[in-house]
């Protein structure tokens, strides 16, 4: 058997993985797991007693949820939690200077991250939604400091942040495979 020095890049140290559950999917909360239907007629039951035969009709707003469950904003406010603690100190380590971070999650909190990661831009539209993530496509974003800085992370006095969204919802990848096939 011949033995083969090792190439350069199995010998490349491993970065290291954070599991958090601040990038999580939206908990659905009793819904979890049950498909969601258009309003039924509902007479006179109530949307409890619709829950109990476990019926769950769509519910629309950002502070609208299941019972148990989180709202989109619930989603936000948690997301950018994972902001602070996660991504931003990365930013302000000269020592990481031009590292990348990887992300991964589903689609609902992924725009809701993209969406929280240009909020930190004042320059940028913040009012473009980013939703419809397809399964397994990604996105990158570049974050900079807008102006030279120095001095410790403060996670609530921020400096002024550049936000580039280089690539969204990038699925190339994909299109060799063969269409997902339809539950119906």
């Amino acid at each position: 058997m011949l033995h083969q020095p090792p190439s350069p890049i199995s010998i490349q140290p491993r970065p290291p993985l954070t599991v958090t559950q601040l990038f999580r999917e939206q908990h659905f909360g009793i819904a979890e797991g049950y498909p969601w239907t258009p309003p039924p007629d509902s007479g006179n039951k109530t949307l409890e007693e619709f829950y109990k035969e476990g019926i769950f009709p769509e519910i629309h707003g950002r502070d609208a949820k299941f019972p148990d469950g989180e709202s989109p904003n619930d989603v936000t406010l948690r997301v950018e939690r994972g902001i602070k603690e996660c991504i931003l100190p990365h930013l302000f380590d000269k020592s990481q200077e031009g590292a990348h971070i990887g992300i991964a999650s589903h689609g609902i909190c992924l725009a809701e991250l993209i969406s929280a990661l240009v909020r930190l831009d004042p320059d940028l539209d913040t009012t473009k939604s980013y939703r419809g993530h397809w399964n397994t496509a990604w996105s990158r974003i570049e974050i900079s400091f807008k102006h030279e800085h120095e001095g410790p992370y403060n996670p609530d006095a921020l400096p002024p942040l550049r936000v580039n969204l280089l690539a969204f919802n990038e699925h190339k990848h994909l299109s060799s495979l063969p269409p997902p096939k339809s539950d119906e």
